[in-house]
């Protein structure tokens, strides 16, 4: 323990030290036929990323909306982009949230249409191309309900999904597999849940308002325990995002007459860590983890802080009359921020930002968190992404064992530039059980314990 509060001090003072705001690469205004307005957005393993939300359409003097996607490179070039009117079954009213999944598809949480103006929350699964493969449709909904809503997706272990909605003044947390099928689905009328995240153990957690509410699932949905924290008067939860010792950083805003942005930090077991209010408004909306470490934040602004809450650093926004809603890292440690262009949403807004700046004599300092090896989802079946960071390009191997030391697969062998990679490790054709994946650079090594569940 008292290790890794060295370590954790020394990352700190480091990232403090040399950590400087990035520079903005491009700005992108989507506009034209779709006329879309931006929910989410998601980082692709290529430099690239895929916005949802949703667009209009005038039929007759009167507007629908429909789900909208685009997928964009590296330099916010639209590679394709589509609603769903006419493509889906079901007319597509909505896309709130999305995450990418390690064979490069994707899930979406999306508000359905099956008769104007009804509403059903529905996890949609994508293929890499933008195919829909499936669609999960959380019962029951309620008849001329314009307020069912899938808020939120997560990615879970054994491949399957979790996903919470509102139906009327309650809300409904669900788990789908790989094939669309719900495994359960559970009521939590004592909060509206905006946010759901995977936990290490296979579970959920799961957030929402009043307050700062928290409560974790079991992988079967049973509640095992839940929390509620005042941080603040009239304090919101936005997002949560769980890391992989377990603990849980929570986002949103509290205060009175001035909403200021907040963030707290509860341990694997609900016990309040550490939480802060910072000198900026509004409320904190989203929230990404980085590879060198910490966390990046979105408000009105970009703000940088360490594992303990720190800033680091803030970047200010190029469009001042934008509604910015998410924020992503990027493959390249670059970011990326979605949002509407404000008052009258009159199309989506990009802005990408470059990875963040160092000082000349940065490389000389060797952060304890710039050299790792992680894995997600973990347990897995039977797909895991792997990434990995390097302070420094040189020359890498990913090499995975089984549990008697026989190497089973080499992932990579071959110069590795500075920055973030990933890899995807498969285990289709290997038997259930215990593997490590080994990452070698020069004298340095990182080891991951993979665990294969079928």
């Amino acid at each position: 323990m008292k290790t890794r509060l060295i370590l954790l001090s020394i990352t700190c003072l480091a990232a403090l030290a040399f950590s400087q705001p990035p520079d903005t690469l491009w700005t992108r205004h989507l506009e034209g036929t779709y006329h879309p307005h931006l929910n989410a957005v998601a980082a692709l393993s290529d430099g690239g990323a895929l916005a949802v939300g949703n667009c209009c359409l005038n039929l007759h003097h009167t507007f629908f909306t429909s789900a909208y996607f685009a997928r964009m490179d590296m330099l916010g070039t639209i590679t394709w982009q589509y609603d769903l009117w006419g493509y889906w079954s079901e007319i597509g009213a909505a896309s709130y949230d999305v995450k990418v999944l390690p064979d490069g598809g994707y899930i979406v949480g999306c508000a359905s249409n099956w008769g104007p103006p009804c509403l059903q929350p529905t996890a949609l699964r994508m293929q890499a191309n933008g195919d829909t493969a499936w669609s999960a449709v959380m019962e029951p909904g309620y008849p001329w309900d314009t307020e069912d809503t899938l808020m939120a997706v997560c990615v879970g272990n054994h491949q399957a999904f979790g996903a919470v909605a509102h139906f009327l003044n309650t809300s409904q947390v669900m788990q789908v597999d790989s094939m669309g099928r719900i495994l359960w689905q559970h009521s939590m009328p004592q909060a509206l849940l905006v946010s759901i995240s995977a936990s290490p153990d296979s579970g959920f957690v799961v957030a929402g308002r009043p307050d700062f509410f928290i409560a974790k699932l079991g992988y079967t949905g049973d509640t095992l325990w839940t929390r509620s924290f005042q941080i603040g008067p009239y304090s919101e939860c936005a997002k949560i995002l769980t890391a992989q010792s377990g603990d849980m950083l929570m986002v949103g805003g509290s205060g009175e007459a001035i909403y200021h942005g907040t963030a707290a930090m509860v341990s694997a077991q609900g016990e309040l860590l550490w939480s802060r209010h910072y000198d900026f408004s509004p409320a904190i909306v989203s929230v990404d983890r980085c590879a060198e470490g910490g966390y990046i934040m979105l408000s009105d602004r970009l703000v940088r802080i360490n594992e303990s809450g720190d800033t680091l650093w803030t970047q200010t926004l190029p469009c001042d009359t934008c509604e910015y809603k998410s924020v992503v890292q990027t493959a390249d440690s670059g970011f990326v921020v979605a949002g509407n262009n404000s008052p009258y949403y009159s199309g989506g807004y990009l802005v990408k930002f470059a990875r963040e700046g160092l000082t000349a004599d940065s490389h000389f300092i060797l952060h304890p968190s710039s050299f790792n090896l992680t894995a997600f989802p973990n347990p897995f079946n039977p797909g895991t992404a792997l990434r990995f960071t390097m302070p420094n390009a040189a020359r890498a191997t990913v090499t995975v064992y089984d549990i008697t030391g026989r190497m089973v697969r080499t992932l990579l062998d071959e110069m590795a530039s500075s920055g973030e990679h990933r890899l995807v490790f498969d285990g289709a054709s290997l038997p259930s059980g215990l593997y490590f994946a080994r990452l070698d650079c020069g004298r340095r090594s990182a080891t991951q314990k993979l665990l294969l569940l079928k």
